[in-house]
C-alpha cells in the first residue's frame, strides 16, 4: 500500500515533469505510472514524508528541510477540507474523486496551493476557476 501525503493528491494531478532534480522527477513519474496502471490501488493518506518524498533532495530523516512544516500544514488543510483523518486507507481513485469534488476553486485550495512554488506549472491548479 502506498503512503501518500494529503496535499500530494493535488500535486499528482498537475505534475508536468518539473522537480527539484531529475531523480525526484523520475520517481514522481514512476509512482504516477504505478498508480495509473492500477485503478484499484489503495493508499494511506498521511501528513509526513511519503512515496513521492522518498527521492526528494530536501528529505532529511523523513522530514522536509525545505518547507520547515509548511508541507504538514498543507496536508492538514487538505485533510480538513476532505473531512478525512490521517491514516485513512482508500482507493486512490476514490481519494482523487473526493479531492476534485470538494476542492473545485482557487479559494478552496488557497491554503494549500498558495504556498506552492510549482503553481505556475501545475495543470491541476490552472484549471481551477
Amino acid at each position: 500500500m502506498l503512503r501518500i501525503r494529503a496535499h500530494h493528491f493535488l500535486c499528482m494531478q498537475g505534475f508536468q515533469g518539473y522537480g527539484y532534480n531529475e531523480e525526484f522527477a523520475e520517481n514522481m513519474r514512476a509512482v504516477l505510472f504505478e498508480i495509473n496502471s492500477a485503478a484499484e490501488q489503495e493508499a494511506e493518506v498521511v501528513s509526513c514524508c511519503d512515496v513521492f518524498c522518498s527521492a526528494c533532495p530536501y528529505n532529511e530523516d523523513a522530514s522536509c528541510r525545505k518547507t520547515r512544516g509548511a508541507a504538514k500544514t498543507m496536508d492538514r488543510t487538505v485533510l480538513k477540507k476532505l473531512d478525512m483523518e490521517e491514516g485513512t486507507k482508500m482507493r486512490v481513485g476514490d481519494i482523487l474523486h473526493l479531492v476534485n469534488t470538494k476542492m473545485k476553486s482557487v479559494s478552496d485550495v488557497c491554503g494549500v496551493c498558495g504556498l506552492c512554488e510549482w503553481q505556475e506549472e501545475c495543470l491541476w491548479f490552472k484549471r481551477l476557476p
